[in-house]
């Protein structure tokens, strides 16, 4: 996990996402810990690890348009990728409603979390009010300042009147927009309707992505490839290499840093063997 060091500066992670991560902040939540290795996507840079278990982390693609957002992954269901918060300052006030909501109070260890995270003691009583009426649907932050003009997805159940560029299931969908989206993003209705489409990229339609991976790099559709090599059907070790061809052919900055990062995480350690290890 050290070699994420300095690809979080290179993304500016704040300092407190960074602490957590490397475990010199304890999150207020007992079953929340740093960074453990179930393996994860490229696109992802862990900041905390859940039980089931899952990642939450910033979800960063380099290439197209998308935004940097922050995300909860499951690993266990094909690593399905959900967006949780849009910055920093709402994924803080997700874990003080979690954590007010698991301990039934405001306890020393959150409001100290939150005069960290610059949640002022009048907030954290909002938080925990919103709690007693919410528990810890992220619904109930919405009257926030933090969170009335860029909500994140987990907010709206339905899609809507979500502002962001994260997949959902009722999202028009066109060319153009669908080579702009991986398939852990999306549920397995939305990626059926991807996939039928003719217009569907080949991601969406393979079970093997190294072959995909290879010809989209051939043509210098980089975009392409990076989406594909976030999708279902790798095997790490062979991932491992693609991401470094793709840096190297694209020359895109930070992206040489993320390929020696993930690389350098034992991703495979829990597969039946490191052959065989896949996402």
């Amino acid at each position: 996990m050290d070699t994420y060091r300095e690809l979080f500066d290179f993304v500016q992670v704040p300092a407190l996402a960074v602490e957590i991560a490397f475990g010199s902040f304890p999150l207020p939540i007992s079953n929340e810990r740093p960074f453990d290795t179930y393996g994860f996507l490229p696109a992802l840079l862990p900041l905390w690890c859940g039980e089931t278990p899952s990642y939450t982390g910033y979800w960063k693609h380099w290439f197209g348009e998308r935004s940097l957002t922050i995300v909860a992954v499951t690993v266990e269901n094909q690593r399905r990728t959900r967006e949780v918060a849009r910055n920093f300052e709402q994924i803080a006030r997700e874990v003080v409603l979690t954590a007010a909501e698991r301990a039934e109070s405001l306890t020393p260890e959150i409001e100290a979390f939150g005069n960290r995270a610059a949640i002022s003691a009048v907030e954290l009583e909002e938080i925990a009010q919103i709690q007693q009426e919410w528990g810890n649907e992220p619904e109930g932050l919405l009257p926030l300042p933090q969170f009335s003009s860029a909500a994140p997805l987990a907010c709206f159940p339905e899609g809507g009147p979500y502002s962001g560029d994260f997949p959902y299931d009722a999202m028009p969908l066109n060319e153009q927009v669908v080579r702009n989206i991986c398939t852990p993003e999306t549920s397995r209705e939305l990626r059926q309707r991807i996939a039928a489409l003719p217009y569907a990229p080949p991601w969406f339609t393979t079970t093997e992505q190294a072959p995909v991976f290879e010809h989209l790099l051939g043509q210098k559709d980089y975009l392409g490839a990076w989406m594909s090599l976030n999708s279902n059907g790798w095997r790490f070790l062979e991932a491992k290499k693609a991401l470094r061809q793709l840096a190297q052919e694209s020359n895109v900055p930070g992206l040489d840093l993320l390929a020696k990062a993930w690389a350098a995480v034992p991703h495979e350690k829990n597969g039946t063997s490191p052959e065989s290890a896949s996402y």
